[in-house]
């Protein structure tokens, strides 16, 4: 779901889709855009192949977070939509 540096979570096979371009609310919108920057924090960007920077209480806070934020798309998407949840 999230990827370094990308500002956006929602992707196809085919490469990413574009926020402006879905048929999700702003507000879903907004909180996937803050939880994909959020995410950038846990990379140590001056010594990327180390250790992250979150701890493992962290990494569990945001992924019940992303969890939670993957059943308001799925939600808000419909049943047309097969949505799937990948997290690192």
């Amino acid at each position: 779901m999230f990827n370094y540096s990308a500002l956006w979570c929602l992707w196809t096979d085919f490469g990413f889709t574009i926020a402006g371009k879905s048929n999700l609310s702003a507000e879903l919108i907004s909180e996937m855009e803050s939880m994909c920057k959020e995410f950038d924090t846990r990379l140590n960007w001056d010594y990327p192949q180390g250790p992250l920077l979150w701890s493992a209480e962290q990494q569990e806070d945001f992924n019940k977070r992303a969890e939670k934020l993957y059943k308001r798309v799925v939600e808000e998407l419909g049943p047309e939509y097969e949505v799937k949840l990948h997290l690192s």
